[in-house]
């Protein structure tokens, strides 16, 4: 059984429902219990009964953990799951304290910390301590595995399994272009994601007023407590990005783009990058995190981190020559369907599971 706290959109949302999807698909064994923070319904619960996931929804409140926790372990004594595997803090937290009174062995994905404010920051240093009492934690790159060790845990319960894909649809390029009201003959650089510190929206921002004056125009497709700081950003600086707001399902307007850019200042291995590399779509980004581990010079553009020149050097580059863009892409996509298919990751996950059940 996978936990999550899920927000309306994110890496790890898409994470739990492709491996929840994919479980299922394949034969295995799998539901999700869903710790909302809001009386109306997630987004993710929707994506999971449409993949006839079996899904628990537990709404007690903002806050309310004692409650949530009680819920939980309900749920997991009339499921009665073999591995309860949790993703993001909350969930560990309150997928921790239910394990404690029903035995359930116990898995977390780290799918990267992110820094931020000075609460966010405890969080994550409280749920780094907590993961020590974990029976296992996936890492989604070497570098998270990195951290993890420094902070304390136990290497030999550290797994490194990079996250893998499960095939989704992507619109055509003129349907995807239309939706997002951009001109079929424009020439687009896509930003995909939270509009938080972490994912660098200002570094995005920044790189595209190198752009300015020229014939590349940025779309940014997200939410987040920065947004109205990033538009004034933008029109401060002459930046050439429009800002679309959340939007659901974004990942299938990959193709509405000539270059998907991640900016991001941390990142474990993002599922953009996965979907952009899956819809043949060239890549412009900050090798931060695990995405070293999944692209090179020869499958994207590649810019030193918080480099924001360099990063608009980057895009300039990815949409100035079509031929050596189709060459990266091309090369990108061979190396998902190589190392990021969905049996591989399925399989190294039920490794971990067995080593945790064993």
């Amino acid at each position: 059984m996978h936990v999550i706290a899920p927000a309306a959109f994110g890496g790890a949302e898409t994470v739990v429902q492709a491996l929840a999807e994919s479980s299922v698909a394949s034969g295995r064994d799998a539901s999700v219990a869903l710790i909302s923070q809001r009386s109306d319904p997630p987004p993710l619960l929707q994506g999971l009964r449409d993949a006839d996931v079996s899904v628990d929804l537990i709404y007690r409140g903002r806050r309310a953990y004692v409650a949530q926790v009680a819920a939980l372990e309900s749920v997991l004594r009339s499921r009665q799951p073999s591995v309860l595997h949790t993703h993001v803090y909350l969930a560990d937290f309150i997928g921790w304290a239910a394990a404690r009174r029903t035995g359930s062995p116990l898995v977390a994905t780290l799918h990267g910390h992110t820094g931020g404010s000075l609460g966010n920051r405890l969080y994550e240093w409280l749920d780094r301590r907590l993961l020590r009492r974990f029976d296992a934690v996936i890492c989604v790159s070497e570098e998270a595995r990195r951290r993890l060790v420094s902070s304390g845990c136990d290497p030999a319960k550290l797994h490194v399994v990079r996250n893998g894909f499960s095939p989704r649809g992507f619109l055509p390029r003129e349907e995807a272009r239309r939706l997002l009201g951009i001109p079929q003959e424009a020439v687009v650089a896509g930003w995909i994601g939270r509009l938080s510190v972490e994912k660098g929206p200002d570094l995005f921002v920044d790189a595209m007023s190198g752009l300015r004056g020229g014939d590349v125009t940025g779309v940014a497709i997200g939410d987040g407590d920065q947004r109205a700081a990033l538009e004034e950003r933008a029109q401060r600086s002459g930046a050439p990005v429009r800002f679309m707001g959340a939007m659901p399902h974004a990942s299938r307007l990959m193709r509405a783009f000539d270059v998907v850019v991640l900016s991001s200042r941390t990142e474990g291995t993002p599922m953009v990058l996965l979907d952009a590399m899956a819809a043949s779509v060239p890549v412009a980004a900050f090798p931060v995190g695990g995405i070293p581990d999944v692209v090179n010079e020869a499958s994207a553009w590649l810019a030193l981190p918080g480099d924001a020149p360099a990063l608009a050097e980057a895009i300039r580059n990815a949409t100035g020559s079509a031929e050596e863009a189709s060459a990266r892409a091309l090369a990108a996509r061979a190396t998902l369907d190589r190392d990021f298919g969905t049996e591989r990751w399925l399989a190294d996950i039920d490794r971990v599971y067995a080593s945790v059940l064993a």
